[in-house]
């Protein structure tokens, strides 16, 4: 029982609204297979090297995404650019699905990038903002828990 005390955090007593924004924290990151899934779906349609060029470019638009969340965030406020932000990324990946040709999509998959990463600074600014201080470490923690498995379950449903 201790052993597990000490792997799983004490998630007891946080509010309301820090449940809602780690379930969507969570589904924005089981969605994620998409990246991983364009990659091999590429590969199987031309070379290794323009699949690479292409995907490549969604971590290009995370580096501009992820500081823009974050101005916008600050700026409009959490709540809009939160919502904004995550039907931005489901619209953005609906046209990636419907985007032929190299340089469309080259350009598909960048914006697909910027909108997935504008979020996520609005997520944890919007965490601090519902979470007492002497909670958010641990509401910190469990959020980062949330993510990383979201991410392990997106990479089990690519693999499917």
């Amino acid at each position: 029982m201790a052993f597990s005390r000490l792997l799983l955090p004490n998630i007891r007593g946080l509010p309301r609204a820090f449940w809602l924004l780690v379930s969507a924290s969570l589904i924005d990151r089981i969605g994620g297979f998409a990246g991983p899934y364009l990659a091999i779906y590429l590969t199987a349609r031309t070379d290794v090297a323009t699949a690479g060029l292409i995907v490549s470019t969604m971590a290009l638009g995370g580096l501009i995404g992820a500081p823009l969340g974050g101005a916008l965030a600050d700026r409009v406020g959490r709540r809009p650019i939160l919502i904004g932000g995550l039907l931005a990324t489901a619209c953005s990946w609906v046209n990636v699905a419907f985007t032929s040709g190299t340089a469309s999509l080259t350009f598909a998959v960048f914006l697909a990038g910027v909108a997935s990463s504008v979020p996520r600074p609005a997520m944890a600014a919007a965490i601090s903002d519902c979470v007492p201080e002497d909670d958010r470490r641990r509401a910190d923690g469990f959020h980062y828990w949330t993510i990383n498995l979201g991410f392990a379950v997106a990479e089990a449903v690519t693999g499917l």
